[in-house]
């Protein structure tokens, strides 16, 4: 194809030297997405990208680590996410792609104008280099991926799997300065093997901007901030993307090659967004209220403790979720969120008087065949619903816009619990994260067996919601 047809143009050479073998491989570092790759001058963009091995800690930074292939540029450390590209619209893209990998080719998709669907990617052998020439385009929220086992995006498994990096370019009137921030979600994987006769664990590790929580970066705001954040999911899974305490207005949806922009008449407020495998998100928010908050995954296998190089051990008891006195855990797509009030401001809570609802979390042994239902059940008056009770699906709570609520959450489980009011606008404090939901020194406990909550609060908006349990 010629390069005035499709506004890209690549040549593939063979490097002079190869890369000796090294003993220990280089630390991959995370990468916060916060300053752009490459040298911008004159409305020419020039960067050069390398494909390397390395050793990749998605936990703590002295954790468990991992091999992979990953995306860096000449003279500083290979990270994962790839470095950003970011320019403004209209701006010339001059890009060199090195692969220092010995033996394996790697194939580069995203290196294209915008918007632009027809996307083969540039193949560039081990030891070789390929140069790649084209026009930004339209402005939006994008990423380039790469693959070493020719693989395509959704079916990327371990080692080639944090090849991802997002693009983004801003319209020609944007600041210099981004006011905005830039995720990249990521899963690794590994399947179940068997090692010389010892049986070895699937393991799965999910990440936002090269890191799993508790180790993903914390966000402070001030009630009244407008927070606006580009999301990019180059993963192998859909996830649906939750914010406690808040709504959120989706500003754009796209993919790699296409983005829409919506006016401010489209924006969509929500609570809940799902991002398809391959997708791009832009939103923005306001917070309203002081406290902690999360941002996350709302698929529970996706925040879940055992999403973990070296998963928690098992409960003694062998059949029991959590112990009475353990924290709230979990790991994976999850991002904390700190509001400070506004200085001197007071936020008072109603003096009206509350409706008094009881909500029982229980179970019902051999409700399915051998396996047990866990659930909750109503307490209407005075009577004690049987603690084998369990309503399927649970009851539904009729409240009413406007007029104060309080819920005595009783756990009679044998694990610890908390309910989660999702897309209730409440105070942090009975939010539903246990040992994180609340502020300061004031956070909520996990509710303990035979123990009891309280969840205060008045519902700002009518409509439907779901609640559930969190352990």
């Amino acid at each position: 194809m010629s390069v005035a047809k499709t506004g890209i143009a690549f040549l593939v050479a063979f490097l002079p030297c190869s890369i000796g073998a090294q003993s220990t491989l280089e630390r991959i570092t995370s990468n916060d997405n916060r300053t752009p790759a490459g040298t911008l001058r004159n409305g020419v963009l020039t960067l050069t990208l390398e494909v390397r091995n390395g050793r990749w800690y998605p936990e703590a930074d002295t954790g468990a680590s991992v091999p992979i292939q990953a995306f860096a540029e000449p003279g500083k450390a290979a990270s994962t996410p790839g470095p950003l590209i970011r320019v403004p619209e209209g701006t010339e893209i001059h890009l060199t792609l090195r692969n220092n990998l010995d033996s394996v080719s790697a194939r580069v998709f995203g290196l294209h104008t915008r918007p632009g669907m027809n996307d083969a990617g540039v193949v560039v052998p081990a030891k070789a280099s390929a140069t790649v020439q084209f026009t930004a385009g339209a402005p939006g929220t994008y990423y380039y991926w790469g693959t070493t086992r020719d693989r395509s995006l959704r079916r990327r498994r371990g080692a080639e799997s944090q090849l991802s990096g997002a693009l983004v370019i801003d319209p020609r009137s944007a600041p210099r300065t981004a006011k905005d921030r830039v995720f990249v979600l990521g899963i690794w994987n590994e399947l179940a093997s068997n090692v010389n006769g010892v049986e070895q664990p699937e393991r799965e590790v999910l990440v936002i901007n090269g890191k799993s929580w508790p180790h993903t970066e914390r966000f402070n705001f001030t009630v009244g901030d407008t927070v606006r954040w580009r999301w990019v999911n180059p993963s192998q899974s859909t996830h649906p993307m939750h914010l406690h305490g808040f709504y959120y207005n989706v500003t754009s949806r796209g993919s790699m090659s296409a983005d829409t922009l919506y006016h401010s008449a489209q924006h969509r407020v929500v609570n809940t967004e799902l991002m398809d495998f391959g997708s791009t998100m832009a939103m923005n928010w306001v917070p309203e209220k002081p406290g902690n908050w999360v941002f996350h995954c709302h698929f529970a296998f996706h925040v879940s403790e055992e999403n973990s190089l070296v998963p928690p051990p098992k409960p003694a008891s062998g059949g029991e979720h959590a112990h009475a006195d353990m924290p709230h855990k979990m790991a994976g797509l999850v991002l904390g969120i700190h509001v400070a009030p506004r200085p001197g401001e007071q936020y008072a809570q109603s003096t009206e008087p509350r409706r008094n609802m009881r909500l029982l979390l229980q179970s019902s042994p051999k409700r399915f065949v051998n396996e047990p239902a866990y659930g909750f059940v109503l307490q209407e008056g005075a009577n004690i619903p049987k603690l084998d009770s369990v309503a399927m699906p649970g009851p539904t709570l009729l409240l009413k816009r406007g007029q104060p609520v309080r819920i005595t959450v009783v756990n009679n489980l044998k694990q610890s619990s908390a309910v989660h009011w999702h897309g209730i606008e409440l105070e942090s404090f009975p939010d539903g994260v246990p040992n994180w939901s609340g502020m300061g020194t004031k956070l909520m406990p996990p509710i303990a067996p035979k123990d009891s909550f309280i969840a205060e609060f008045t519902p700002p908006r009518a409509g439907t919601f779901m609640y559930h349990a969190s352990e």
